[in-house]
């Protein structure tokens, strides 16, 4: 085997314990494991690459669509606006997107007032935020990006505790990153959604590098473990072209079926046609630095 397949045999993130029962024995992410302790959810084992301890150079230039800023402007602008009414939104001042990809949520963001500042491990999709979107992008893993204690207001992890090795840790170095009354905020999959329920081991959030698992009860644990307060957890949908519909299952169920999907919406002129749905699998949660 070699050191890239190389397994390796985690804890549970959340209370460190090493007593788990299989959930699913193979799914795209790998055997998924239960927690006896706590109920959260991780793949065990897990593929030495699975997982990014360093960053990663060599990719190609990430694609772009040319209407990707609008879908981005829309969907923060639904989270953004959930923040205030949950009354958890700082006055725009410094937020930090780790794992921000090429930015556009930063972009979003900047748009609002604040002054970001991006943490991605992939060193193409960083370099392409810097020069397209003239960002401050840092090409780093989160855990060892060199920035100040208490510099931000406002920490967005969208998308990317699900791929952190350790998520407790990931959070415990956001709450020291924090202004005191700082806010974190988390969207992530939802794996105790009836869409998963359903799914099982074809569920569309088990991917190759998806490695930890989050329910609302798991992910106010983890919050409130590492000194977070007045949590809060909801369902949540995103806004998205029609084409993207096709892709995605191509992508994640049937690759016949998404390739009838995709002739038949591109027939009809409707491939940038926007809608909005919440199947119900991805939540978002926010809390305040205690």
């Amino acid at each position: 085997m070699s050191a890239q397949n190389a397994e390796i045999m985690v804890s549970c993130f959340l209370c460190g314990a090493d007593d788990a029962k299989e959930i699913f024995r193979k799914s795209r992410s790998g055997r998924v494991v239960k927690c006896r302790d706590c109920g959260a959810m991780y793949v065990n084992p897990r593929r030495s690459g699975q997982v990014m301890s360093a960053v990663r150079e060599g990719d190609a230039p990430p694609k772009v669509q040319p209407d990707e800023a609008k879908w981005a402007d829309a969907n923060a602008a639904i989270r953004f606006a959930l923040l205030g009414r949950w009354d958890l939104l700082p006055e725009p001042a410094r937020l930090l997107d780790v794992g921000c990809w090429t930015g556009f949520f930063m972009r979003a963001a900047k748009r609002r007032g604040w002054k970001p500042t991006g943490i991605e491990p992939v060193a193409a999709a960083a370099e392409w935020g810097r020069e397209n979107l003239n960002l401050d992008i840092r090409t780093a893993i989160f855990e060892d990006a060199d920035l100040p204690r208490e510099s931000f207001e406002l920490i967005a992890f969208m998308h990317a505790l699900e791929h952190l090795h350790d998520p407790d840790a990931a959070i415990r170095r956001a709450h020291e990153l924090l202004k005191p009354g700082g806010v974190v905020a988390i969207e992530c999959p939802n794996a105790d959604s009836f869409m998963a329920r359903i799914f099982g081991g074809r569920w569309r959030q088990f991917i190759g590098d998806h490695v930890s698992f989050f329910t609302p009860a798991t992910i106010a644990r983890l919050l409130n473990k590492n000194g977070f307060s007045k949590i809060r957890v909801k369902s949540i949908g995103r806004a998205f072209p029609l084409r993207l519909v096709a892709d995605r299952i191509e992508r994640h169920y049937s690759r016949s079926i998404g390739g009838i999907v995709e002739f038949a919406i591109k027939c009809v002129g409707a491939s940038n046609i926007g809608i909005t749905l919440n199947p119900g699998d991805i939540m978002f949660a926010a809390a305040v630095k205690r």
